[in-house]
């Protein structure tokens, strides 16, 4: 998987730390090596490696956080019945209600404004709720262009902020008969 500039600068630090360490090239990770270890500082005392991969596993979670859509796809065409599937990370899906710090549950806007960190989401036609904390649903629109936004909120329905906000924009077609 390649690097992204961002991180290469942010693992390079780490490896300034040891004298003689350097980024590991694809020639140093062996092939049946998980994801997370595409990328890793090589350093000079090999008793250093483990703490390394320890900073680097971090690094790669912290920026994990967030929502996302399964399906569909930034750009994709749709009919006017589709199965929508939503993801997040760096929170727990529950059931509207639960005030558990660090849960929520899923809302799908439809051509909607934004809602601020905190502030509670709407409930009407545009602001899709899904109480139950479900993490896909059956979607009915007609045909047109439509911005969707997928915001993750706590079980008071208060939006979580941008963090965990996704936008995507799709065309929608009438069903196939």
């Amino acid at each position: 998987m390649p690097l992204s500039s961002s991180k290469k600068t942010r693992i390079a630090k780490h490896c300034a730390r040891w004298p003689g360490g350097r980024i590991a090239d694809s020639a140093d990770v062996p092939q049946d090596a998980p994801s997370t270890a595409s990328a890793l500082c090589l350093p000079a005392r090999p008793t250093q490696l483990l703490w390394v991969l320890a900073i680097s596993a971090f690094a790669g979670a912290v920026h994990a956080e967030g929502v996302d859509f399964i399906q569909p796809q930034d750009g994709d065409t749709v009919n006017s019945t589709f199965v929508a599937k939503f993801s997040v990370e760096g929170k727990k899906l529950s059931k509207s209600g639960d005030d558990t710090p660090g849960t929520g549950h899923h809302h799908l806007f439809v051509n909607a404004v934004d809602v601020p960190e905190r502030y509670t989401i709407p409930r009407n036609d545009q602001y899709k709720h899904f109480d139950r904390g479900q993490s896909e649903s059956l979607v009915f629109l007609p045909p047109g262009k439509y911005t969707l936004t997928l915001q993750f909120g706590d079980g008071a329905h208060r939006s979580y902020g941008e963090k965990y906000r996704k936008k995507i924009e799709i065309t929608v077609v009438p069903d196939k008969e």
